[in-house]
């Protein structure tokens, strides 16, 4: 070996991986140079000391894996939900995004429908001196909340400043997709004048904030400098500026003019302070509403995989992450080229270092109003591929963390909090990685589109896993309905992410695909071997299909909001999709209309009778 070899190996750098088809591939020898500086390993010394984590991939036999929680009523009950992206909901008294009252409307009627939880796409905290940044999977802090969710008309000090006029909010409710810039503005308008009444309020709302700054601590305080900061340096430049943009006396929160605007502008940082605690208040509101209706899990959130390059915590604790590098994926079938997500990764050092608490704080704070939650790229916890900066995805190559020492952290949050863990996991995956997830008591999560047999035909609902969340679709894949219809294969040739000929390879592809699935409803006598197989999905055999996966026999099945109302297009269509509207869509149907849908009450009424709550 090299010696840019042993460098590498001492250092947790993987030389070869697995590819998605079972092909072992070399990893670009530039890739891993410019990752070791990134980890800032001196390239002069011997790989003597290593610095790697000891239990890279699979444990030994003699390791004891710790277990997660799971409550009593998992052990021989199967549970369903909805999962739904929270801006997307419609109603009648939203501001023209879903918020936290809306929420706690949607637990209630899915509980009375006999569902145990609802799911939720990241509720992090993203960048509100720029509203547009709207992915909630690439966050600027894992540890607080998106205030764009807050319900201002839900707090007693909204009938102290006036209500906003019906006009402006029929203006965004109207809008056929979800406009942040101009949600925010009425909103953040809205709350700094509620901020105001306030600070002249009752002594005790007063109080509850007061002890909610004390709970938050240090990691409050530096979070709301960020956002005040952020907020400065825009209304400065007239356009949102990274904080690697910023003055050099202010990169940092203990740089000197950091310091001097804390102490000028406390005011403005208590009015972010003052935001987080209205979303905490009112997400542990819609928690305290869905266990009261009956459900038995309750909110389902969801920990994205990492924060922005840019984000409030790479500001605050830039020795945590690494600088010159950032995660994505490997070359497969799907992309040539690979991906990079601009997320920033971990240092696996530093969290070794730090006994893991910054990765407990995150789960601590995620799981603080939640019965479940869901890691998202889950194989974080034993790799990552990073990208280096400035480099094709093809230079990337897998870093391994200490993963143990990581399903350890996660287990004590999830006994601590009783919140149950679901792991996804799709995609490449080390070998021995789904065994010791499962023996940690970590749910899978079965996504039937993936659920395959070497032929192409699907699997039967008795081979799924008990030990899982089944679905049938994602936020980042086509609708049931768009992929019968193969109207996501249209999309992305429109786009031009796929020519002519690839498209018409697709949908022969997908016709053989759909008839698979339709045997698979026959061998589950679901539907008659005698009908034709229909071009569209009509509200029974949507019905059916969830039905299909209701009946394996994992413990969790969710049902997603899109399929439940026949939507066609999907939440989010990965990759650079422009104009494609991303995280923006709205659902069709009105919040208070819900319970009169006939493919909403009907599929529910389906998937329940296979759960029946016991």
């Amino acid at each position: 070996m090299s010696e840019i070899d042993h460098l590498a190996e001492a250092n947790g750098i993987a030389l070869t991986y697995i590819s998605e088809k079972g092909e072992r591939r070399e990893v670009s020898r530039a890739g891993v140079a410019a990752l070791l500086k990134a980890m800032r390993v001196d390239m002069q010394a011997l790989a003597g000391e290593s610095r790697a984590p000891e239990d890279q991939g699979r444990p030994s036999t003699e390791d004891k894996v710790p277990t997660c929680y799971v409550p009593e009523v998992l052990e021989n009950t199967r549970l369903w939900g909805i999962t739904c992206q929270l801006y997307g909901l419609r109603s009648s008294r939203n501001w023209g995004i879903g918020d936290f009252g809306d929420l706690t409307v949607l637990a209630k009627l899915v509980a009375e429908l006999g569902g145990d939880f609802v799911g939720l796409s990241p509720l992090h905290a993203l960048f509100p001196s720029d509203p547009a940044r709207c992915s909630p999977y690439a966050p600027s802090s894992k540890r607080f909340l998106n205030p764009l969710y807050i319900a201002p008309d839900l707090e007693p000090e909204y009938h102290e400043i006036g209500a906003v006029s019906p006009e402006t909010l029929d203006l965004l409710r109207a809008e056929p997709f979800v406009d942040y810039r101009k949600v925010a503005a009425v909103k953040w308008n809205a709350l700094c004048r509620m901020y105001r009444a306030f600070t002249q309020g009752p002594a005790d709302r007063q109080q509850a904030f007061r002890a909610f700054r004390e709970e938050g601590g240090p990691a409050l305080a530096t979070h709301c400098l960020f956002e005040a900061l952020a907020e400065h340096f825009e209304a400065q430049a007239g356009r949102a500026v990274s904080w690697q943009e910023w003055p050099e006396d202010f990169r940092s929160p203990d740089a000197p003019g950091s310091r001097r605007f804390a102490t000028a502008e406390a005011d403005r940082i208590s009015y972010f302070a003052w935001l987080q605690w209205l979303a905490d208040s009112q997400l542990a509101r819609a928690q305290d509403a869905a266990k009261k209706s009956g459900m038995r899990i309750g909110l389902y959130v969801d920990l994205a995989v990492g924060v922005a390059a840019d984000s409030a915590e790479t500001w605050a604790d830039p020795t945590l992450v690494i600088e010159g590098a950032s995660i994505g994926a490997p070359p497969d079938m799907l992309n040539a080229r690979g991906q990079d997500w601009g997320l920033a990764p971990l240092s696996p050092v530093a969290l070794k270092e730090r006994a893991f608490e910054p990765l407990k704080q995150e789960l601590k704070a995620n799981m603080r109003h939640a019965g479940a939650v869901r890691l998202d790229h889950a194989m974080a916890l034993t790799r990552l591929f990073w990208v280096p900066k400035g480099m094709m995805p093809t230079e990337g190559a897998y870093v391994h963390y200490p993963f143990i020492d990581m399903i350890r952290a996660v287990a004590e949050a999830s006994n601590a909090h009783k919140a149950v863990v679901i792991a996804e996991a799709l995609g490449t995956v080390p070998e021995g990685f789904t065994g010791t997830l499962e023996a940690a008591q970590v749910h899978a999560y079965r996504v039937l589109m993936f659920e395959r047999l070497r032929w192409g035909g699907f699997i039967s609902p008795k081979d799924y896993p008990a030990h899982a969340l089944a679905c049938l679709s994602t936020h980042d894949l086509p609708t049931m309905r768009g992929w019968w219809r193969g109207h996501d294969i249209e999309v992305r040739r429109e786009l031009g992410l796929t020519q002519a000929d690839e498209a018409a390879e697709e949908f022969e592809a997908r016709r053989a695909d759909r008839q698979h699935l339709w045997d698979a409803l026959i061998d589950a006598d679901l539907v008659e071997p005698g009908n034709g197989l229909p071009d569209d999905l009509d509200d029974e055999l949507a019905a059916k299909l969830h039905v299909f996966v209701a009946m394996t026999p994992s413990r969790l099945f969710g049902i997603q909001m899109e399929d439940a109302l026949g939507e066609i297009e999907q939440a989010n269509l990965p990759g650079n999709t422009d104009p494609h509207p991303n995280w923006r869509r709205k659902l069709p149907v009105l919040l208070e209309d819900l319970a009169s849908h006939d493919r909403f009450v009907t599929t529910c009424r389906a998937v329940c009778a296979e759960r029946p709550r016991q």
